[in-house]
Order: C-alpha cells, then structure tokens, then sequence
C-alpha cells in the first residue's frame, strides 16, 4: 500500500471519529429516550389505601413494569378519576423498545372516532359497580385484576358505557385521566406500522391486522350514537324543522375579488335543512370597492340569503369586527369565516352544526387546504414552547400522519378563527374575542377560554375548506408586523399563564419543534437545531471551480416555506463522513413552472448537520448518511430579493472531490413560499377560470346527493336498523355473487375454479420443474447458438439457508454454459458466505467466480462489482435470497436461439420464507409494454440481456438507488431490438422480514428514485413537461400525465336512432362536465321514427317553427348514404343524416368525413361523462407519434366495469372479450391493472380517441363487420402500423350497454354476430393463434378476471 493510500485511510479514519462523536450527541434511540424519561419518574410510594380498580389490557403484549403501582398511585392522587389510560409502545424481535404511541389527554371526538385509549385502560371498581357492569375479571398475582382483550370490538360497548357514566362526554370532565407513561408494551408483529403509525395503505390481506389497526377502525357503538344524539335532541329537532338559523360572520375589506369566491362557495348548499344569514362586517373599504361588493351582495340577494353589509369605517381590529357581527346576529349558531376561505362541499355546515349541538363542544373546526391542492394549513392549533403553531402545515394530506392526526376527528386547544362555528350562547358566555388582540391569536385566546371552561374544540378531519391565506388581513412578515405578533403573543400568555407552553391535546412526548410542521416522536428530533442563515456571495467560476454536477450527490428540499429551508443531501456510494456541505441560492428566472439560471453570482452558506433517522434507515447500504439534514431559518438580512435555484455543494475533506446538485425546488426571496405552487395556481385561474363554474356545479349535485344520504344514514331509525341491513346486505352481496356466476352449474364450475386456481400452485412451483427424462433432454441439448450467461448477484449479510438454496438453484441448471459472478460486501460476522463460494466454486469448474469487497457499497455498487467480474455474452440479475426454476437458462437460450432476443424475462411469484409452493403473488405478465413499464417496473425478475446493450452505458446508476433496476430495464429495453417474454413462471422471489417482496409499501426514496428514472427516460423521448404521481395501487405505480400540445379540435362524432333521452344525456354531459372546450359534436341520424328525437335534433341545431330539422332535411339531396348535414349557429353541433340499414361502421364513417377536427373521438349515445378531464387524458396519449386509438375507462350504471382494454382470443366465440367485466370500481385489477394507463391491443369504439389523420390512413371503420368486432378491428390495422393502443383508467365515463343497438344473443341478432366472429376469426387468424402480447397465455380465454387456465385445456 502506497503512502498516499495510507494517508488518505488515516485522514478518513479521522472524519468517521469526528462524524461519530457529532452522532453520538444528536442521535438518541426511542430505547436510550424511554430510559432517561423513566428515571425521571420516581418509582410509586407505597400508598397507605390501595386503590381498588380492573385493568383492561390487550392481551398481545404485557404491562410495563410498576404500570399497576403507577396506576394505583394516580388513582389516590386524584380521587374524582374512575378511568385512567396511559402511552404504550411496541417491543422489537430483539427486546428493544420502538414505536411509541404517544396519546393526548380525554379527547371526546377523537374517542368517538377510533379506540384511542388503546391497550391498557384501568377502571375503578366503583364505577363499574355504579353502572351494574359485571365482567369476568382474571386474577393476576402481579397485575391484579384484569381482563384481556384481542379486538377492541370485544370491550367497545363496555367501554362506551362507562365513559358515558364517568361523565366523559360532558364539560369539564374530570373523571378521566391520562398517564403521559408508557404503561403497556406491545409484542405484536410490528408490520405496517412506523413512527406515524399503522399505516392505512399496508396490504391487510396479506397479513392479519394488529392491534393498533384494529382501534383505528373501532368506531363509536350504536349505544354511544344514539346517547349523544339523544343529548342533542333539541337541537335536531330545530334542525329538520327548518327552525335553526346559522349566523356567518365575514370581516372583509377591499377585497371583492376573493369575497366573491368565498360567498359563492358559502351558497352553495342546496337541499340543506339550515337557514343561514350573512353578515359582512367592512371596517372601510374604498368607494370603488364598496359599490363592487354591495352589486356583490344585490346577487346573493337574489339567491334568496340574506345578507346585512355592515359598513363602519374604523382602525383594523379582526377582534372587534368579529364582535360586531355577533352582536347584530339572530341565529342560534355563529360562524366566523375569513373573506378568503372558500368552503366545499355541502354537508361540511351541517357536520359542524351537528357537533356543535353537543353539550360539552366548544368551537368547531374544519381542515383547511392550501388553494387546489391537499397542502394542510389548518388541522387544528398546538400550543408550543414557541407559541401556538399549526401543526401539519404545508404537509400533503395524501397519507396517514402520526396515529391517523389527519385523518380523525381531533380535539385541539383552540380551532382557527378563518373558520370557526360556535353556539351563540357559548361565544356570549366567553366574552367574545378579546379586542385587545387586534389581529393575531384572538381564535386561540377564545379557545383557551374554552377549555378554561370545560368545552372541548374540536376540527373535523373529513371535511375541508381552501384558505387563500392571508388575504383577509395581509402578511405578518414586515418588521412591524413582526413586532406586533410578538406583542400579541406575550398578552395572550399574560391572560392565560397556565398555557405557557402546555397543550393538554399534544402529548409531550411529540416533538415540541414550533418551526418544524411534522408531527412525529420528539427523541427523533430533540437534539437539532435551526440554523442561522449566514450568506455569502461569491462568483459561479469561483465556487463551482473544478466542482462536477452529478446525480451521486442526491439532494432534497422536503419544504421552502416562510420561516426555513429544509432538507436532506447524501453522496452515494462514498463516505460521508468527509463531505462537508453548503447550500447555494442560484438567481434564476422562472417560465412555465421551469426555473433558468440566470447571472453569475451564487448565494451560499456551509451547513450544520440535522440528524435523520429515516435517513438512516432507508439508506442501509449507505455510509454515514444519518447527518444528512439541514434545517435553516429562511430569512437572511443580506440575501437580495429575487427567486432562486435551491441547490448542494458537497466537498470531500480528504480528497478534495466538490459535487453540486440541484434540489429541484426554486423559491422566491419577496413572498417566501413555493414559487413552483404560486404560479401553478395563479397560471390554471388565469386560464381556467371560465372552467370553474361547470366543475362547482358537476362537485354541488355530487354533494347534494352526499347530503341526502348523510341525512339518511344519521337518522335514528336508520341506525337503529343497522343490524338487520347488514344481514340484508350481506344476504344481497351472496345474491349478487351468485347471480353473476350464472346458474347452479356455473356457481359449481366457479368454487371448482378456486379450488383448482391454489392446487394449480404446485403445478406453476416444484411441479413446473423437469423431470429425469426432461433434464437429461436439455442437459445434452446443442443449440447453434450457445452463449455463456454471466448471472450477477450482489451478496451482502444473507442467511446462510438462503445462501445455499440460491447456489444450488444455479448448479442445478439444465443449460451448462453459465457464470455466477458474486461480489460479496457481507460483514464479518457473515464470514460464512465467503467460505460457502469458495466451497461450491471449488465444484463448479471454473464457472463460480467470486471476489470479497472492502465495503459494502449498496446494491448498485455490488452489482456494478459483480458486472466488472462477468465475461459472459449475455448478462442476467439475480437476487441473493430468491431461487431460479431449473430450467429458466435453458427457455432462455431457446429464445435467443429462435428470436434473436436481446432482451428477456419471465414470469415470477412471491412465496413464503422457505416453500416455492406457498406462493403469495403469482404475477403473470404481458409481452413488452413501453407504457406498462413508464408506470410501474413490471418487467422486474428475471432479467437477461446481451452485453452489447451496455456498451457506453452504466449497469446500475447509483443516483437511482432504490430504483436502480427500473433504470436499467428502461434504459436496455430503449436499446434492445427484440425483447422477448418467455410466458412461464420461472423465477421465485422469497417474501420474508426485510425483503422487498414482503411488502408492498416502498420506501420514500425508493419512490423518488422510480419517478426519477422514469422521467429521465421520458426526457431522453423527447418529453420536457410531465408530471409523475403515485396511484391508489402502490406508491411506485404511477400516473404518467403529458403535456397537450396546441390546442387541436377534437370531433366527437355519436351515431343515434331515436332514444332521445339517452343521447340527451349524453350531449348534456359532454356540454357540462367536460374542460375540454376545443369540440365539435355531430350526431349521425341513422333511420330515427319517433317525433321527439327529430324534435332534439332542431333544439340542438336552434330551429324552431316551421324552420325544423325536419323541414332543412328536405332541401338536401341523398347521395348514396348521405343525407347531408346541418349546423347549429356557432358551429359546435352538427347532425349528418345517414340513409339505408344500419350499419354501424357505415354510419361512424359518414360522420367522419365530416368532421374538421384534428382527432376523431368516437362516442357511444348511451355513454355519460364521469371525468371532466376525460378528453384531455385520452388526448394527452392520442397525440403520440407511436400511438394509435386510446380507449377510456367504462362503467355500467352500478359502477361495475364495463370497459377496461380488450384481448383477442377471449370469450366462447374466440374473438375478443372485455378483461375484469363486471369487476366493481373500487378494485385495483389484477397487479394494479385499472389504476394506470397500459397497453391493450384494443379498445372499444364505445369511446374511442384517434388522429384522423390515421382514421383514414386505415380507411375508418371496416363496413364489412356491420355492427360488432368493427372497432377491434380498427385497432388491430392500427397495430399493423406498428402503433400502440392505449387505455387509461383517469378518463372514465358510463357506459349503459347496448341501448343503442341492443344485445347480440337472441335470434337474428345471434345469428349475425356468429357471421361476424367467423369472419373475424378468418381475417386475423394469424394474430388470434399467436395470442393477445398484453394477454399472458397463462391466463383463461373464457373468463375475463384474469384466473389461470386449465393446464390440462389446450
């Protein structure tokens, strides 16, 4: 070793102490915290008088040390207590404590919501002998007496009762405590849960569901519904009987514009029982805003609210405006709402009035929304150390947050004055808000007033409301508003002292950050610091000098918002330990949502590391990577207006190396928020404003059946009634079921299906594996082509089982000429890999090569080891703990023999620890499918490839680490010339703890890495702005949304006999509830008899009297078919008249000809529009070069599916059939099928979208197929080009099948489509025996849910 190596060792042994002993004092493990925090509470003192009490506990798990004696302790402390609960955690497989549940102290709503209390509950003895409860209580030597649970559902009534009975839901309850000490440790399975929680996504069909998921989903009992509602009879009666008013109190000045808003959304709220009366309170608008909003206030007249405008002009005083609306109101509720709030929904008044009719409720709130997004606001406010925060704020409110934060109703200290209903009586018996508190924290003053009086406030998580903060009093970041927040913030703890800091709703042990909007476990984040910004300016040349833009350097900036930047940036694939890091602020101009560099002076500043977990534990083959975070106040005395490029600098101490990166965020210096979110906002009003209008509508009928049947179902008799319409529904389901299998013989061939869909498990596992006759016929197999395969499998840590099953996998090969290439980065506590290679290279002729790495580096860099060891002419990746059918090498080379593949894979399954025949997941797959695979790597195992697709590219690039194989896959298939599947279950990924295929849940920046190599790859076609988001399905399956080039005209052309009232509805739906305005519709009238559908057609034209539809036909001369055409004024509607019999084809064509569009969308009549941006997702895929027809997403009238891509071949008649027919909408398809947009070989013409230009290359319909299989047809000659059919789930319409044509299996009907099929068969006999490519032989051609056929049917 040279000295230059051994410096460098030494100078990075240095940086790794230094980087240790920085860790050591900001890491602490949940164990060291709960530790140090039990040593601070003092084992109990023996009490004189013991307690008499019974503990309820989950029996999966066991009490903590001394919790009886804690308990028993509490109890004589606090004599008025008759229930105590207490926090919990979770012990590991190793014995460590992890996951605490911290919980907030008696939360009535929140315990109405879930089971909340959770594991261990105590109840005195008294109270449950008051209450005549008399449970079987098990005596415990150590615990006393007890009584275990395994469902919350068990205890849930018991429970219930005796919350009523301590008086847990009435004021100022005393009765129940809560004991910020861990009192219960839980031993269950861990799985789906992490620091926030059991997480709501977690696939619970594979697993059963823990205990923490259960309370989740343990509601309120019947009992406790009807009590409460009872409580609030009064007020329910006043409400149906139209009685109960609800006063609005909106302060506004000068600010007509988003006033508008805000009273048009508040209006909206048709079929609701509650009167409403505005009072707008202006403090002096201007002259020409004053007349603005009273010629606002003369329209909302006329809607029939009353409103009272209440101008006085005055100083600004939020407090006194509030005030003086209240003191004017006549209704029996107040609801003080900002001016720039806009409500949505229509039954968000009603749940606020109904929660507020309770006695012991307080102030009601709601979410509040960032503008057109899901960015939270407002979930209620904590009071920290620093003062009241909004906890969550700029968080997505896509997922679960710390134990469901978000998700249940919450209560809280104090609700947001932007929203804010509250009985008169109660506001009048609290004062009002507080005048003294001009502008800020007078919501939260009235809420610890609230509290101090022994209310609850309460914010509803399930219904929500946009907040165009702060448009209703200005920013607080000037220096004197500044200034003024503080002076306010000291009078309101000079009011209220014993709120200082404590926040009885957030528990203490939740991180107490106040600049940190997260809520997650404070040991986590106890120790970080925000750091003080300290900028320097220095040229580009100068800093970037000798500095390299590179990908391996990943940086991240989770949030840019008013009061910090922060974020996380880790090198891969090097030590980081010797990185010190700066964050740089690039000048930048900002067009079309893309941020350009711009100048030569660069902002920046050296970092102080922030410790992150997660980090940690998502990045494992990482090193050093735990101070990866940053966290730094955003403002900067010296930092000049202006928007910027937030980016990374990375400089290695001991070498010298400088990497920079981009975040992929720019903010601006002048508003301090998102700039990428502003102006995305500000961009769809200034261009979608018109569009709004017809989506409010489309959301207001939606909601207004909400609102109906939310009434229905909070009526006493409907819930008294629940019991028997659960065995009546259950009974309905079973008929429903059954009625879809057909008869008696169907319902038998269906349960035989079953059963033969998990014996078929054996056949597709160890069955599938060949036999001594077989084994011997491949083994001695020449092909002409006999290419060595150089297998690649990265090793690091594996068990030694797991091991030897995946090297006997590959000696047992059936094809000879294979290398196994093993880069080995495992520890040395895993010395037994080593010797295990060595073991079976010495027997393997040469054909095992293995080399032990100095470090682990990570699967890409592993790999990347593995690939420089290979001297094979195809490459293939194998994973170290799964296992290679015997044959799969052999199928392989088979392929490449008779195709020339380039590239290949298989089919693959999940299987438990250690039996390929108890498989979980068997994932049958389709040929390849470029749009398949931008949505979600489906190709996956087991990849093989030939050597010349790498030539000048990497094999794994580490800057997609998480993702790293879908790079590859994307960036080989670009390349290959024949990819080829090879249709059989050859590969076996092992499911068990840690693996990947243990779950489906992926890891954050595993997420980031797959949309990452997607959009690279979308780049490299040509693509510059698209937006990537994760489905319902799976995080990594994802939504692919392109931008729409121009704005072309699309012709959407509707063939009808009569059914006017069908086509009507059509039309209707197509004028209301699309965004696409860019039309032109023409119906073509083929043979209609009735009056009225000729009656239609003149209304859609605009004729009238003796000027008809009819009379205009008249004048026209019938050539052939054609009847001619008419127009409607502005051109938008159009009826072609068709003459002779019908013929679908025909008549589609005739209308084509006519159209002026650039594509042609052909659409059913009995169709109705879902999705308003239907056309938009179609055209968004239709626009392609390489794609042909793109079909939508149809659902019969009971949201069953209807339409979700075709397959030739399926069905009795061998021609083509719908796939997952009659599936209903909430599921996600085989592998995630109807939630992301796939290749078909066809789609309906139902509603089909297609250039034109290609309608006609193809010469349109074939009128030979008169009425069926003429659209499958279509999309075959489109196929024949060599183009791509598309389907998409996100343009989704009804489908109310066949009204225009009827049914085809009956009589003549029959007869002709028989005729058709046989002449379909005949015209594509090639590509019916060759198979559907998207369509894995594997599965049945006579059923459409995607099970398995017969192996023993050819």
């Amino acid at each position: 070793m040279g000295i230059r190596t051994a410096v460098k060792q030494i100078l990075v042994r240095q940086q790794d102490k230094k980087y240790e002993a920085k860790l050591s004092r900001l890491r602490v493990t949940y164990e060291q915290w709960a530790s140090e925090q039990d040593r601070e509470i003092a084992e109990p003192r023996e009490i004189a008088e013991l307690v008499e009490f019974v503990i309820f506990r989950q029996a999966a798990g066991r009490l903590a040390d001394n919790a009886t004696e804690w308990i028993n302790a509490y109890f004589a402390k606090h004599p008025e207590a008759e229930i105590v609960y207490g926090d919990e955690d979770l012990i590991n497989e190793k014995g460590e404590r992890c996951i605490p549940w911290y919980k907030p102290c008696w939360s009535p709503d929140l315990y109405r919501a879930f089971f909340y209390v959770g594991s261990v509950v105590a109840v005195r003895s008294s109270l449950l002998q008051r209450m005549g409860e008399n449970p079987v209580v098990t005596e415990n030597e150590s615990t006393g007496k007890e009584i275990l649970f395994t469902d919350a559902g068990e205890i849930r009534s018991l429970m219930d009762r005796l919350f009523l009975g301590a008086g847990g839901f009435e004021r100022d309850c005393h009765s129940i405590g809560h004991m910020e000490t861990v009192l219960f440790h839980g031993t269950f399975s861990a799985d789906g849960i992490g620091i926030q929680g059991p997480d709501a996504r977690a696939d619970r069909n594979s697993r059963e569901c823990t205990p923490w998921e259960n309370y989740q989903q343990t509601k309120e009992s019947p009992q406790l519904a009807v009590e409460l509602a009872s409580r609030a009879a009064e007020g329910a009666k006043e409400l149906f009987a139209g009685e109960l008013k609800v006063s609005v109190i909106i302060p506004s000045k000068d600010n007509p514009e988003i006033l508008e808003k805000c009273l048009c959304s508040l209006t909206r709220r048709s079929e609701s029982r509650i009167p409403v009366e505005i009072l707008l309170v202006d403090n002096g608008s201007s002259a020409g805003n004053k007349q603005k909003t009273e010629e606002l206030i003369g329209r909302i007249r006329e809607g029939g609210v009353p409103v009272r405008y209440i101008y006085e002009p005055a100083e600004f005083n939020f407090s006194a405006m509030c005030n003086r609306g209240a003191e004017l109101a006549e209704g029996k509720f107040l609801l003080f709402l900002n001016d720039d709030i806009e409500v949505c929904g229509n039954d968000w008044l009603d749940k606020m009035v109904i929660r507020a009719m309770q006695p012991y409720v307080g102030s009601v709130g709601l979410k509040l929304y960032y503008p057109d997004s899901v960015k939270i606001q407002h979930d209620g406010i904590v009071n920290l150390p620093v003062g009241p925060v909004h906890k969550l704020q700029f968080m997505e409110d896509d997922k679960s947050y710390y134990f469901g934060r978000n998700c249940f109703d919450l209560n809280c200290v104090a609700v947001t004055g932007a929203c804010l209903l509250i009985r008169t009586e109660v506001f009048r018996e609290t004062g009002g808000f507080r005048e003294a508190l001009r502008v800020a924290y007078n919501d939260v003053d009235l809420g610890f007033c609230l509290v101090e009086m022994g209310y609850y406030n309460v914010v509803l998580n399930d219904c929500f409301a946009y907040h165009h903060e702060s448009l209703s009093r200005g920013s607080d970041e000037s220096p004197e508003k500044m200034r003024r927040l503080t002076e306010e913030r000291e009078l309101l703890y000079q009011m209220h002292p014993q709120f200082r800091g404590v926040d009885p709703f957030y528990p203490r042990g939740l991180n107490r950050e106040g600049l940190d909007s997260r809520v997650v476990p404070a040991y986590l984040t106890d120790r970080n610091l925000l750091q003080e910004p300290a900028w320097q300016c220095e040229s580009r040349q100068e800093l970037l000098e000798n500095a390299r833009q590179d990908d391996c350097l990943m940086a991240r900036v989770e949030t840019a918002g008013p009061e910090r930047i922060q974020g996380y940036s880790v090198v891969l694939g090097d030590d980081n330990a010797c990185y010190e890091k700066y964050l740089l602020l690039l000048p930048c101009a900002v067009e079309d949502g893309v941020a350009a560099q711009t100048g030569q002076s660069i902002w920046h500043m050296q970092l102080q590391s922030a410790y992150r977990q997660e980090l940690e534990e998502n990045l494992p083959d990482q090193k050093n990577v735990a101070l990866g975070g940053f966290c730094v106040k955003r403002a900067g005395e010296n930092l000049p207006a202006g928007t910027y490029i937030i980016a990374v600098l990375a400089v290695n101490r001991v070498s010298g190396l400088r990497l920079w990166n981009t975040t992929g965020k720019y903010m601006t210096e002048e508003n301090m928020s998102e700039i990428n979110y502003q102006e995305a906002y500000e961009r769809e009003h200034e261009k979608c404003a018109d569009l709004a209008d017809k989506i409010v509508v489309l959301e207001s009928e939606k909601e207004d059946l909400q609102f109906k049947l939310d009434r229905i179902k909070k009526n006493k008799f409907w819930k008294a009634t629940g019991p028997a319409r659960s065995l009546i529904h259950f009974a309905q389901r079973q008929k429903d079921r059954l009625s879809h299998c057909g008869g008696p013989k169907d319902i038998l061939r269906k349960l035989r299906n079953k059963t033969r869909q998990k014996s078929l498990m054996e056949s597709y596992g160890t069955g599938s594996f060949p036999d001594a006759e077989q084994r011997k016929k491949e083994e001695e197999t020449i092909f002409p082509y006999m290419p060595k395969i150089s297998i690649l499998v990265p090793l690091w840590n594996n068990k030694r089982e797991f091991q030897i099953q995946m090297l006997d996998c590959v000696m047992n090969q059936t094809y000879p000429n294979w290398e196994l290439c093993l880069a080995d980065g495992s520890d040395a506590e895993h010395s037994y890999i080593e010797e295990l290679c060595k073991e079976y290279a010495a027997k393997a002729n040469g054909r095992i090569v293995y080399k032990h790495l100095d470090h682990n580096g990570g699967i890409s860099y592993n790999t990347n080891e593995c690939y420089k060891l290979a001297t094979g002419d195809y490459i293939g990746l194998f994973d170290q703990d799964d296992i290679l059918q015997p044959s799969v090498l052999y199928a392989y080379v088979k392929e490449i023999n008779e195709q020339g593949a380039d590239y290949l894979y298989c089919d693959e399954t999940t299987f438990k620890e250690n039996d390929i025949n108890k498989m979980l997941t068997m994932h049958f797959k389709p040929d390849y499918a470029p749009d398949n695979l931008r949505a979600n790597n489906y190709i996956c195992h087991f990849s093989v490839f030939s050597r010349k697709l790498l030539e000048g590219e990497e094999l794994f690039r580490t800057a997609f680490d998480g993702a790293q194989d879908h790079d590859m896959i994307l960036r080989l298939t670009d390349r290959a010339e024949k990819i080829v599947h090879v249709p059989r279950l050859m590969y076996y990924w092992r499911s068990h703890e840690g693996s990947t295929a243990a779950s489906i849940d992926a890891k954050p920046y595993a997420i980031e890495a797959a949309k990452g190599a997607v959009a690279d790859h979308l780049k490299k076609h040509g693509f510059k702005h698209f937006q990537i988001t994760s489905t319902r399905a799976c995080a990594t399956i994802f939504r692919i949304r392109y931008q729409i080039l121009g704005d072309p005209k699309i012709s959407i052309v509707i063939a009808n006999k009569d059914h006017v009232e069908d086509l009507k509805r059509c039309i209707t739906s197509i004028q209301k509830n699309s965004t696409w305005s860019n039309i032109e519709i023409i119906v073509v009238e083929n043979n209609s008899t009735t009056p009225e559908i000729r009656d239609y057609y003149s209304q859609l034209l605009g004729l009238s009297g003796d000027d008809s539809y009819e009379e205009r036909c008249k004048l026209h001369t019938v050539c052939g078919h054609d009847g001619g055409i008419l127009h409607s004024e502005d051109g938008r509607i159009s009826v072609v008249t068709y003459h002779g019999d019908f013929n679908y084809s025909a008549v589609n064509n005739l209308g084509v000809s006519y159209a002026s569009g650039e594509y042609i969308l052909l659409l059913n009549n009995d169709t109705e529009v879902i999705t308003a941006n239907w056309m938009e997702e179609m055209l968004m895929y239709a626009q392609r070069e390489d794609v042909g027809a793109v079909g939508a997403k149809l659902y019969y009238a009971d949201k069953t599916i209807q339409h979700a891509g075709v397959v030739i071949g399926l069905g009795a008649h061998r021609t083509a059939g719908h796939t997952h027919y009659r599936i209903p909408v909430q599921n996600l398809g085989y592998m995630g099928r109807l939630c992301y947009t796939q290749n078909v070989t066809a789609v309906t013409g139902a509603c089909l979208l297609v250039k034109k230009s290609l309608y006609e290359q193809v010469s349109g319909l074939d009128e030979s197929f008169v009425i069926s299989l003429n659209d499958v047809d279509f999309c075959l000659k489109l196929r024949k080009l060599g183009l791509l059919n598309v389907w998409t789930p996100f343009a989704e319409l009804y489908h109310y099948e066949s009204i225009s044509r009827g049914l085809d299996d009956q009589g003549e009907k029959a007869e002709r489509y028989n005729k058709e099929s046989e002449h379909f068969r005949e015209k594509w006999k090639a590509e019916l025996e060759a198979g559907d490519p998207y369509y894995n032989p594997n599965f049945s051609l006579d059923r459409s849910d995607y099970a398995l056929k017969d192996p023993t049917v050819s």
